[in-house]
Formats: structure tokens, sequence, C-alpha cells
């Protein structure tokens, strides 16, 4: 019996058991997909991905944060919208009231030229250059008058500055020959109202001009 079952195993034959044979059997293999569960943290690199593979579909909206980008890729930030007013302070506390006393001024000026009086004595009313009559209390006072000699020889004027008749301050110059207006008297002094005069007085020929008195009123004078 063997020697008729070698008989009848031909090359055909066996071509014919052995497509038989891989055809039951077949070729089969396994899909396998790999999820983010099947991937350790921290264990992909740059190399593992393959460029320009993955896409903006692929990245969730909002992940990503500034310091993900190179320099200059975003656009730069525009201003923003201004602010609301802060509230404002509260205002400061009024100061306190001055105590200053308001003033009363008055003044009389006269420019023009006038003859000073011969006298080597007393002051009087003949002496008289200019005049301020000032209302009842208390004033200071100052003035200034410009003399001059119109003679050969230089004159001594000497001037005084009076109130109601008693002279407060007093003062002289000397003037040089045939210098017209080269020295100046400036006086001070205090008065409680009523006339204040200037008077003047030379002992050869001299002039005055520019012959000024201002009151000032204060508060009160000192006693």
């Amino acid at each position: 019996m063997l020697h008729r079952l070698r008989r009848s195993l031909r090359f055909a034959n066996v071509l014919s058991l052995l497509a038989l044979f891989v055809a039951l059997g077949g070729t089969s293999y396994a899909a396998i997909t790999i999820t983010g569960k099947n991937v350790k943290n921290s264990s992909l690199t740059s190399s593992d991905i393959k460029n320009d593979s993955i896409k903006s579909s692929d990245i969730r909206n909002g992940s990503l944060l500034r310091k993900d980008f190179k320099a200059g890729e975003l656009p730069a930030v525009g201003t923003g919208t201004p602010g609301t007013p802060g509230t404002p302070g509260t205002p400061g506390t009024p100061g306190t009231p001055g105590t200053g006393t308001a003033l009363n001024g008055f003044a009389t000026t006269t420019s023009a030229s006038t003859a000073i009086s011969l006298n080597a004595g007393e002051f009087n009313g003949g002496d008289r250059v200019a005049q301020l009559t000032l209302p009842d209390g208390d004033y200071i006072l100052s003035s200034s008058v410009e003399v001059g000699s119109n003679s050969a020889n230089s004159a001594l004027v000497r001037c005084a500055l009076r109130d109601s008749g008693q002279a407060t301050s007093q003062g002289s110059t000397s003037t040089r020959a045939l210098a017209v207006f080269s020295g100046t008297i400036a006086l001070s002094g205090v008065s409680d109202g009523g006339l204040v005069d200037l008077v003047c007085v030379s002992d050869i020929g001299a002039t005055a001009r520019n012959r000024v008195i201002t009151a000032t009123r204060v508060a009160k004078l000192n006693p």
C-alpha cells in the first residue's frame, strides 16, 4: 500500500495540496491603535514627530502660551483702553485768614521849581515847599526834594518834615555853585492826621523841585 501511495504523489499533487493549505490558513495581522494613554509622559521628543505633521486642528484652543512662541512670531499688542479716572481727592483745609491791616495811601507831588526861603533861623509857614492834609488816623510819612544853587557860591539847604507844625525829622545838604539841582534831601516821620508839610531854608539863593510827600495809613502806631 505504501508503494501505491508513493506512486500517486506526483509534483502537481504536492503543489495543489500546498495551495489548499495556504488558502485555508491565510495570512492574518492585528491592527493596533496607539493613544495618549500608551505613551509615557515626557517620553516623546521633537525627533519622534514628523516635520509639519502637527496642524492647528491637533492643538486645543487656548492651550498655547506666549512663552511657547519665538520672539517676533506674535503680533505686537495694541494700547489698551484707558482706565476709568480715579476719584478726586478730598479738598484741603482752608488756610487761616491773614491778620494784615488794609492800608490807605495819600501823596502829593510837585515837579515845578520854586525858590527856597533865605532864613538862617527857625522854620515857619513861609518856608513851605510842599504840603498834604490827612484825615484823622495814624500814618507813616516819607518825603523828598531836589535842591540846587542859583548863585556863584555853594548853598547850604536845610529842610524839615512837619506834622501839625512840629518837625518829625530834619536834614540838610550843600549844593555846588551854579549847579542846578545837585542835591536831594529825603526825610521820614509819623503823623496822626491833619496838616503835614515840607519846609526848606537856605543861606543863599537856592531852588527846589520834585517835592514829594507820601503818607501810608496804618492800624496803630506804637506810643
